[in-house]
C-alpha cells in the first residue's frame, strides 16, 4: 500500500498507524461506539499514544518499503486524495456506509488532520510565546519610558539649579575681578613707576662699572700684551744668540773634524810607510839569512833586527788604536754637542709655540670680554627700552582711562544738568 501511494517514511509510519486503529474500530462494533461515546479529548490523547506505539513499529518495514520518496509530492499526493470533512462527520456518524469510503481515504484524512492539527498548535505556542514576549516587552518599555522621564526631569531641574548656581558663582566672580583688577592695577602702577626709577639708577650704576671695567681691563691687557712683546722680544734675541753659537760650534766641529781627519791621514800614512818599510827590512833580513853561507856567524844580527821590527810594529798599533780611540770620541763628542744642539732647537721652538698660545689665549680673552661687555651693555639697553615702552603704553592706558573716566562724568553732569521739562 505504501508503494502504491508514494509515501516517505514518516508518513508511512502514521498512515499505519491510523490503519491500524481503523482496522480495531472495523473490526468489533463495540469498539466504534465507545469511540463515539469518547470525547474529543480522550480520542486525541489516544491518537498521539496510538500513534506513537503503531510508529515505533512500522517504521523500519516503510523505511525499506520507500527508500527514495519527495517529501513534496506525497504531500501533494495526500492534500489531493484525502475525503472532504463532511464525509468523514457523516461516516463518523454512521449515516452513511463504510464499504462507500474507501479505507486508504480514511487513512489520509487523519493522517492530514493529525499534521493540521500539530501544525496548528505549534502555531498556537509561538503565537502565544510571542504574544507573552510582546507584553512583557511592552511592559519593560513602558517602565523604561517612565523611568527615563522622571530621570530627564530630575536631570533638567539640577541641570537649572546647577546653572542658576554657575551663574550667580560667576557674577560674584565678575564683581570679585573687578575689584582685584583695580587693585592690581593700581599696585603695578606704583610698582612700575618704582622699578623704572630702580632699573634708571641701576642703569647708571651699571654705565659706570662698565666704564670702570673696561678701562681696567684694557690697561691690564696692555701691561701684559707689553710684558709678552718684551719677552718675545727677549726670546728671539735668545733664540739668535743660540743660532749664532749653534753656527758657530758646528764651524768649529767642523775644523776640527777636518784637522783631526788630516792629522789621523798624515799618521795613518806615516805609519802605512813605516810597515812597508819595516815589511822590506824584515824581507831583505829573511833573504839575507836563506843566501848566507854560514847560519851561525849572522844569527844574532837577524835575532836583533827580528826584535827591532817586532818593536816598531808594535809601536806602530799602539798608535793606530790610539788614533782609533781618539776618533771615536771625538765622534761622540761631537754627537753630544749635535744632540744638545738639537735639544736647545727643541726648547725654543716649544717656547716660541709656548708664547704664541699665550699671546693668542690673550687676545682671545680680551675680545670675549669685549664682547661680553658688549652683550651685557646691549641687553641692558634692551631692557631699559622695554620698561620705557611698558611705562610708555600704562601711562596711555591710564590718560585713555582718565579721558573716558571724564567724559563719562561730563556726560552725568550733562544728563543732570538737563531740567525735567524738556
Amino acid at each position: 500500500m505504501s508503494s502504491s501511494t508514494g509515501l516517505t517514511n514518516g508518513q508511512s509510519f502514521k498512515l499505519q498507524s491510523a490503519v491500524s486503529a481503523e482496522r480495531t474500530s472495523f473490526n468489533s462494533d463495540g469498539s466504534r461506539d465507545k469511540h463515539a461515546r469518547c470525547s474529543k479529548d480522550l480520542l486525541a490523547g489516544r491518537e498521539d499514544s496510538e500513534l506513537a506505539k503503531v510508529t515505533a513499529k512500522l517504521s523500519p518495514q516503510l523505511s525499506s518499503s520507500v527508500p527514495n520518496t519527495n517529501h513534496h509530492a506525497i504531500q501533494e499526493v495526500v492534500t489531493v486524495d484525502v475525503i472532504s470533512d463532511q464525509e468523514l462527520i457523516s461516516l463518523y456518524e454512521e449515516r452513511i456506509p463504510h464499504s462507500s469510503v474507501k479505507y486508504d481515504d480514511v487513512l489520509r484524512k487523519a493522517v492530514f488532520l493529525l499534521r493540521e492539527k500539530t501544525r496548528i498548535e505549534e502555531e498556537v505556542l509561538g503565537l502565544r510565546a510571542r504574544n507573552e514576549s510582546l507584553q512583557q516587552l511592552n511592559k519593560t518599555i513602558r517602565e523604561k519610558s517612565v523611568r527615563l522621564h522622571a530621570k530627564a526631569e530630575q536631570e533638567e531641574e539640577f541641570i537649572s539649579n546647577m546653572l542658576l548656581k554657575r551663574i550667580q558663582k560667576l557674577k560674584n566672580d565678575k564683581e570679585a575681578l573687578a575689584l582685584k583688577y583695580e587693585q592690581e592695577e593700581e599696585f603695578l602702577t606704583n610698582d612700575l613707576t618704582r622699578k623704572l626709577s630702580q632699573l634708571q639708577n641701576e642703569r647708571d650704576e651699571l654705565a659706570g662699572q662698565v666704564e670702570a671695567e673696561q678701562s681696567w681691563v684694557v690697561d691690564t691687557l696692555l701691561v701684559k700684551i707689553r710684558k709678552l712683546e718684551a719677552e718675545i722680544s727677549a726670546n728671539h734675541t735668545a733664540l739668535e744668540q743660540l743660532r749664532r753659537e749653534k753656527v758657530d760650534l758646528e764651524n768649529a766641529l767642523e775644523h776640527e773634524q777636518e784637522s783631526l781627519f788630516n792629522t789621523l791621514g798624515k799618521r795613518m800614512d806615516q805609519l802605512e810607510a813605516e810597515k812597508r818599510r819595516m815589511q822590506a827590512r824584515l824581507d831583505q833580513a829573511s833573504l839575507s839569512e836563506d843566501h848566507s853561507p854560514s847560519s851561525s856567524a849572522n844569527e844574532f844580527p837577524s835575532h836583533e833586527m827580528n826584535d827591532t821590527g817586532e818593536r816598531r810594529s808594535t809601536r806602530a798599533e799602539t798608535e793606530a788604536r790610539k788614533l782609533r780611540e781618539e776618533c771615536s770620541r771625538q765622534r761622540s763628542v761631537i754627537a753630544n754637542l749635535k744632540g744638545t744642539i738639537s735639544n736647545l732647537q727643541q726648547q725654543m721652538s716649544a717656547q716660541e709655540t709656548k708664547y704664541v698660545a699665550d699671546l693668542l689665549a690673550i687676545r682671545e680673552k680680551s675680545a670675549e670680554s669685549r664682547a661680553n661687555n658688549r652683550r651685557s651693555r646691549m641687553a641692558l639697553e634692551t631692557d631699559l627700552a622695554r620698561c620705557l615702552e611698558t611705562c610708555r603704553a600704562f601711562a596711555a592706558s591710564e590718560t585713555t582711562r582718565e579721558n573716558d573716566e571724564d567724559n563719562c562724568m561730563a556726560a552725568l553732569l550733562n544728563r543732570m544738568s538737563v531740567p525735567k521739562s524738556m
